[in-house]
């Protein structure tokens, strides 16, 4: 389910079909449908694949008698079999305005399974991940909280044995200066 698949599709005239040649194997899906042109020279197509992701959405091409192969790339969605087909419609100009003459692809059948041990493994990966980043931070706070306490022992130690008397922490409720007490606001005492 996590892989892209590749739907490629190929427009020619019907004498070039025959050389082309797409490299396929036991695993791919193909289907043949011939069409007349109608004095085209351009072709939109748009894959038609509603339970996958679509890379590009549309594209444009040039309708040459050697033929002309474009690759779309396919996402499933989710889990099943699905139908995928191609909407192609031919026009006269590059820009594709106007009414495009629609011609209809061959439908092809995908199926989409889930490989259940491989999300499980990728499951445990970003788990791990992100236990790893939690345990990081985690672990840093921890180192910061021991060295504050390491600190804060440290230091009441080194005043115990130095007899270190921080001037600070003398009588704090005695509020003078040193040019004597502190007026509190009162009228003065004769």
């Amino acid at each position: 389910m996590e892989e892209t698949n590749k739907l490629k599709i190929w427009i020619g005239e019907e004498s070039e079909a025959a050389k082309y040649k797409p490299k396929e194997n036991k695993e791919m899906a193909h289907d043949t449908i011939v069409f007349n042109s109608v004095n085209a020279t351009y072709a939109r197509i748009t894959p038609n694949a509603p339970d996958f992701e679509v890379e590009p959405k549309s594209i444009v091409v040039p309708i040459v008698p050697t033929g002309v192969e474009k690759t779309f790339t396919l996402k499933p969605i989710q889990e099943g079999t699905f139908n995928v087909s191609a909407e192609i419609e031919l026009f006269k100009n590059e820009e594709c305005i106007g009414v495009g003459y629609p011609v209809a692809s061959g439908e092809v059948t995908i199926e989409v399974a889930v490989d259940n041990i491989g999300h499980f493994k990728k499951f445990l990966r970003k788990l791990g991940v992100e236990f790893g980043s939690q345990f990081e931070k985690f672990f840093a706070a921890l180192l910061v909280i021991l060295f504050g306490a390491l600190t804060f022992v440290i230091r009441k130690f080194i005043k115990k044995k130095t007899e270190y008397n921080d001037d600070n922490n003398t009588d704090r409720n005695n509020h003078q200066t040193p040019t004597g007490p502190q007026d509190t606001g009162s009228d003065p005492m004769i």
